[in-house]
């Protein structure tokens, strides 16, 4: 009994030294999970040295909407009434109509272009006068058609190089129109036109005896008139304007739509591609006349090309109705080559502001902001430095004359 009892003593004693010792192991191993719970609430210090940097200049950037030119409809109302129907295509989208270029076929007719600074607002014939026609006679001459004064009259010369104008095209001109007559002449005779030669009248022998063998009695004067000329005119309807001198062709409409200002024949665009942005007062010296810029798709930077500042408006106020959010000044751009970019398509134009900057630099994340002041702080110590920015660019800020030295450890985050 006594040996039971002891080695149930020395059984207990060894149970308890065991379970003391792995509690005091316990207390000095500590688990992964542990190390990974204690981790997780630490704050890390990030820090980083000043270092001298050059960035390069600053990129300003302000959102407008890209135009290709100035876009406008072309309707066509058929000077006899007839019913305005396509009936033939010349020109396809993207095509370019030129002065004297045939843009399509309306009941039968063609339409041209002519280069012409108004839309023409009338049918001309020979005899007709006016600014128009001196237009009509400059645009001939500039395509060579016509070699007459440019006086504003519509006479034969001129029907002659609109007749040439269509022969030049591969279309039938309109049908030559007879020129006015004059007023009927005396004895109820009918007069002449206005270029008809008028003769003498022919000798009828002693006078008060009687007239010429087939004249009339008394010595009667008779005038003889030449059939009148008829010649080309000039319809309203056959011609669309082109103040640029050429355009650009959207769309058209096809064979057998019926058009209408609702249904326009076509389309054209003219002029060069151009944006306007808003940028603000701060940014006006960077938006000087003739600078260059680059013009990216506001979706895609990669879709971009280059532009040249055309022109900075006076200082407006703000217009958000119009996409206009900040006070400041419209500037419109021009651009050469659109590339890939297309019309009515949001864009942003870049330009650099300002000049290379060079001197001691903190990345951006290390500025700290205390009211209208920055500064950073230095690791270790913990001290406040102010500073002043001089230039932002490329996750960098160039210091103005900063109280610390190249090589300074500063807390970017903790």
């Amino acid at each position: 009994m006594k040996r039971r009892f002891l080695w149930i003593g020395v059984t207990v004693v060894t149970c308890l030294a065991l379970v003391a010792g792995a509690f005091a192991v316990g207390r000095f191993v500590r688990s992964p999970n542990e190390e990974a719970i204690e981790n997780s609430q630490a704050k890390a210090v990030i820090t980083a040295q000043v270092e001298d940097r050059t960035l390069p200049p600053d990129e300003i950037q302000s959102k407008g909407v890209l135009t290709l030119g100035k876009s406008w409809d072309v309707t066509v109302e058929p000077s006899d009434g007839s019913l305005p129907v396509v009936t033939a295509k010349y020109a396809s989208a993207g095509d370019t109509l030129h002065s004297g270029g045939v843009l399509a076929e309306v009941s039968g007719r063609p339409v041209l272009g002519l280069a012409l600074p108004f839309d023409l607002y009338r049918d001309i014939y020979v005899g007709d006068s006016g600014s128009d026609v001196r237009e009509i006679q400059r645009a001939l001459r500039d395509l060579g058609l016509y070699g007459g004064a440019i006086d504003g009259e519509y006479g034969p010369a001129t029907a002659a190089a609109v007749k040439a104008l269509y022969t030049r095209a591969g279309v039938a001109a309109p049908a030559p129109v007879a020129e006015a007559s004059d007023d009927e002449g005396a004895g109820g005779e009918a007069g002449g036109s206005a270029d008809s030669d008028k003769k003498e009248p022919e000798s009828g022998g002693a006078t008060g005896g009687g007239g010429a063998a087939g004249g009339p009695a008394g010595g009667t004067s008779v005038v003889r008139t030449e059939p009148a000329k008829s010649y080309v005119p000039v319809m309203r309807s056959e011609f669309v304007t082109l103040t640029s001198g050429s355009a650009t062709v959207v769309k058209v409409a096809g064979v057998n739509t019926q058009v209408s200002a609702d249904t326009p024949l076509a389309k054209l665009r003219s002029g060069g591609a151009s944006a306007t942005v808003r940028i603000g007062v701060g940014d006006k010296d960077s938006f000087k006349t003739g600078a260059d810029v680059t013009v990216q798709a506001a979706s895609d930077n990669q879709m971009s090309t280059t532009g040249r500042v055309a022109s900075v408006g006076e200082f407006a106020q703000a217009k958000p109705d119009e996409g206009k959010d900040i006070p400041g000044y419209d500037v419109t751009v021009e651009v050469a080559d659109p590339k890939e970019l297309t019309d009515d398509q949001e864009i942003v134009v870049v330009v650099e502001g300002g000049d290379a900057v060079s001197g001691p630099a903190v990345p951006v994340t290390a500025l700290r902001e205390d009211g209208p002041d920055m500064f950073v702080v230095l690791s270790g110590s913990n001290k406040h430095v102010p500073v002043t920015v001089t230039q932002i660019s490329e996750g960098y800020a160039v210091l103005k004359d900063p109280d610390l030295s190249v090589g300074d450890e500063i807390i970017v985050s903790d």
